[in-house]
């Protein structure tokens, strides 16, 4: 919350988060939810997480400390980019996709050397990252063509989708992106997969966290269906 009677070194910002314990079946699920979330609060949400991984492995509670994550080595480039675009399958009355805006790619160096295809080979030697900003940019061919996937990395998609919760209505912005990069270089061996909530339409004030609980649901429920579509 900004205060502008205040020094600006006394300002501060609240980025909302929350991590859940959840009993399923016979074990036991830790959830981390974060809106429009910092660095520093991933570096908290790790944290904590990382202690509580710790504490249930001594007890005997659980055979591993590290928490079950979908990292960017369970896939190939193609199946990476499929598990991306499987997120916008979404369509049902509360919750559907409406387009893809933002994404991110990186050219594989170790891929092979681009088609000599018009649209793609002016790439080779002179393009290693590619960000692309706009709006329904699901039909540009870097993600609608299969057979150019296996050359470049897919690490950051933004998405938008419409939701109708009770009587609120509105939009949403997600980021999926891979993240807990430690490096500068192209090297995304070992990052995770994540999603934060970037945009939401205006909302009651009462109704804000219920809508973001219910956006952050749907969006898991997205990821394990594309996950499980892809890797079967």
């Amino acid at each position: 919350v900004l205060d502008f009677s205040k020094d600006w070194i006394e300002q501060e910002v609240v980025y909302p988060g929350e991590i859940l314990l959840k009993q399923s079946g016979s074990g036991l699920e830790i959830e981390v939810n974060r809106f429009r979330t910092s660095k520093d609060t991933n570096k908290l949400n790790d944290a904590i997480t990382g202690a509580i991984g710790k504490f249930y492995k001594s007890k005997g509670i659980t055979s591993s400390e590290q928490p079950e994550s979908i990292f960017f080595d369970d896939f190939t480039n193609s199946e990476r980019i499929r598990f991306f675009l499987q997120l916008t399958s979404v369509n049902a009355p509360d919750f559907s996709f409406k387009e893809i805006g933002n994404f991110e790619i990186i050219r594989d160096q170790e891929a092979g050397a681009l088609p000599k295809e018009q649209r793609i080979e002016w790439m080779e030697g002179y393009v290693n990252k590619i960000q692309i900003k706009g709006s329904d940019l699901g039909k540009i061919f870097l993600l609608h063509e299969p057979s150019y996937y296996q050359y470049y990395f897919l690490i950051k998609m933004t998405a938008t989708y419409a939701f109708k919760f009770g009587a609120n209505t509105g939009d949403c912005g997600v980021e999926f992106s891979f993240s807990g990069k430690t490096s500068r270089d192209d090297n995304f061996s070992g990052t995770t997969f994540d999603f934060s909530i970037e945009r939401l339409s205006r909302l009651e004030e009462g109704s804000k966290n219920q809508v973001r609980k219910a956006i952050i649901q749907k969006i898991q429920e997205a990821r394990d269906a594309a996950f499980k579509h892809v890797k079967p």
